[in-house]
């Protein structure tokens, strides 16, 4: 029986800074502006992301064709970018994420990304109303606290990111090391911003050109009281003005909308909400009428049966922000730059340290394909340790402990953020470290690295409030004299979310281990991951799509561990023995196999988990096992192919 590989460490509590300016971002938003007047050429990429419709929208709503991201990118290598192609559940009431990728690991200066997002030459108008893109973000402007920053095709409606030299920038469904943007199809459209030229003419409004709809209006219509003419009055014993009035207390416009100063065009009422900028457009908002609510519903539940093509045009623009670089050959230099912890830190030569170098701010680490060795004594020491609240990046070439493993630790973070692209760590017990503290969030994005260690790899430590701690594992080789991958702590060090792709992962006694309640852990893209026990799960959810998973150890009979599991040799052993869910979830053309036992098993105790497992597809080469005390574990199979026998054994005759 294993035992927890963990420790527990007492950090003082620290939060990570809000380091962002509204005076930096408009003046990032004026040299992106230039950067796009300077471009001299586009690549266009066609992306393609299924829409499929599924009947926990509403049942009379099935499906529709892709919707078609047409990708424009402008001053960046075509290939630093990627949009995913991937398969979106989705339908009008529901939202999803744009998933893409920036790669800046090879360079040594920031990159300032603006993305534009246009519905206008590529949807219908009743499309361009219900479909929109947004950051997922909370922000503070013009003294507004706004919830989602919604994006448009002119730059004052962009979103923009920083990457930093050496980072990558990871946006998914399954993990995002960045704000999100998101798609959402609105359901029951009752309202939304538009900018547009308003035509006025003596004081009248008569009509508006190149309209481009920015944001929903939302309201509970369930709730909405409507007059003879269909027009709103009330919602929920809000008044009309009321809503508007709290609507534009968070749009993040200047001004508040006047709910008496509308103006009437076609018996229907505007309200401006900016003044007309230098290209003659302004901000309006507008409420539908009961009848407009409904010609919506039914339009929506329309496209089921006229299958149309939608697509959005996103435009990035990209440009160099230069960063100071420090060259340093000596572990003197070494340790003042750390201290520093601003701008790129590049090695001139081989460093030899001898006690622990503290991050501070952002700091990023060029090895430049040197090493930087530990020549201190001693099992239980960190070579890099990032502080609450600090970003460490480390860039190409390696880090060696002195070989006396211990609890020994090449990097070590607390609420912090922490990137490694290229980077061989050995000669340690632990190559990565992390846990959450109190009011801050972990991430960690392990890029193209090679770990060989003693103890467990890599380690992660959730805190069980905010945000999730998050860890992206790709194109990465692992080893570990323990455990590859493990989220471990208390009852409470939970809320974590793990995502490893196109990485090959061995531990001794098991590749990856997850106890952790509320986490989630995707294997995925190819991934391999092998050990005495391939993966182990006694809490949160793990999915395996399109990976191998292997145990190689020799049979043992599932038994309650509280602390640690059991040694079962299986390929995905499942042992619900906590007080919390535990899950496996194997789809796409995955292989689970064990050289002595179960490829798939599935044990509960008395009165925890639950647990349960779906088989959605792939080869399973070895035999499947359930035990369950008290019966209400679930082992389900929708397909796949099996080599070996279905053991079930519920103890009260359930399955």
């Amino acid at each position: 029986m294993r035992k927890d590989p963990s420790q527990k460490l007492n950090i003082p509590t620290k939060i990570k800074p809000d380091r962002s300016t509204e005076a930096e971002l408009e003046r990032m938003k004026k040299l992106t502006r230039r950067q796009l007047l300077l471009a001299v050429g586009t690549l266009l990429v066609i992306i393609v992301l299924l829409f499929a419709m599924t009947s926990a929208w509403v049942t009379n709503v099935s499906k529709t064709d892709p919707l078609n991201f047409r990708t424009e990118i402008w001053g960046i290598s075509a290939d630093k970018i990627t949009v995913s192609d991937s398969v979106t559940d989705a339908a009008p009431g529901r939202s999803g994420t744009v998933s893409f990728s920036v790669d800046n690991t090879d360079n040594i200066e920031s990159v300032k990304l603006t993305v534009l997002i246009s519905k206008n030459e590529t949807m219908s108008v009743d499309l361009r109303k219900r479909i929109f893109f947004y950051a997922d973000r909370q922000y503070v402007q013009n003294g507004e606290t706004v919830h989602g920053q919604y994006i448009g095709a002119t730059v004052s409606d962009s979103f923009e990111y920083t990457v930093l030299p050496g980072r990558s920038l990871e946006i998914g469904e399954d993990f995002s090391n960045g704000i999100p943007i998101r798609w959402e199809w609105v359901y029951d459209m009752t309202g939304y911003y538009f900018r547009a030229k308003a035509q006025i003419s003596n004081g009248s409004l008569t009509g508006f050109t190149d309209t481009e709809y920015l944001r929903p209006i939302e309201y509970d219509y369930d709730k909405a009281i409507y007059d003879a003419s269909n027009e709103l009055v009330s919602v929920g014993g809000k008044t009309k003005a009321e809503l508007l009035s709290d609507v534009s207390s968070h749009d993040g416009y200047q001004g508040t909308i006047n709910t008496n100063g509308g103006m009437t065009y076609n018996s229907k009422v505007y309200y401006r909400v900016t003044e007309d900028d230098e290209n003659g457009e302004s901000v309006w908002a507008y409420l539908c009428n009961r009848l407009e609510i409904e010609e919506g519903i039914a339009i929506d539940t329309g496209l089921a049966n006229t299958n149309p093509t939608f697509s959005a045009r996103i435009t990035v623009a990209a440009s160099n922000i230069p960063v100071t670089v420090q060259s340093v050959s000596d572990a003197a230099s070494l340790t003042a730059a750390a201290a520093a912890g601003t701008g790129v830190v590049s090695l001139s030569d081989d460093i030899s340290i001898a006690s622990t170098l503290a991050a501070s701010g952002d700091l990023i680490l060029d090895l430049n394909g040197h090493e930087i060795s530990f020549s201190g004594s001693g099992t239980n020491y960190r070579m890099f340790n990032a502080p609450a609240g600090t970003s460490l990046s480390v860039i190409g070439g390696n880090i060696t402990g002195n070989g006396e493993s211990g609890s020994s630790t090449a990097f070590y973070g607390a609420s912090s953020d922490i990137s490694l692209n290229g980077v061989n760590v050995s000669g340690v017990g632990y190559a990565v470290y992390v846990q959450d503290q109190s009011g801050a969030d972990s991430v960690v994005t392990i890029n193209n690295c090679s770990f060989t260690t003693s103890q467990t790899s890599v380690m992660i430590y959730g805190n069980g409030s905010g945000d999730p701690l998050l860890l992206s594992i790709k194109d990465t080789t692992i080893n570990s004299g323990y455990v590859g991958v493990c989220g471990n702590g208390n009852s409470t060090s939970w809320n974590t979310q793990t995502v490893i792709s196109n990485s090959n992962i061995t531990g001794t006694w098991a590749a990856v281990y997850q106890p952790q309640g509320n986490s989630s852990t995707v294997i995925k893209d190819g991934s391999v991951c092998e050990g005495y026990t391939g993966v182990v799960v006694k809490g949160g959810t793990v999915t395996v799509t399109d990976s191998t998973v292997k145990g190689t150890g020799e049979y043992t009979a599932a038994a309650v561990n509280n602390n640690g599991w059991t040694d079962t040799g299986d390929g995905i052993y499942l042992e619900a023995s906590y007080d919390w869910n535990a899950a496996v979830h194997v789809k796409g053309t995955s292989t689970v196999t064990s050289d002595h036992s179960y490829a798939v098993q599935l044990f509960g105790a008395d009165g925890k988990g639950p647990g349960s497992v779906l088989l959605e597809s792939g080869t399973f080469t070895s035999s499947l096992g359930a035990a369950y005390w008290n019966g209400i574990g679930s082992f389900r199979i929708t397909g796949g192919t099996f080599n070996g026998t279905i053991s079930p054994s519920i103890n009260d005759g359930r399955h």
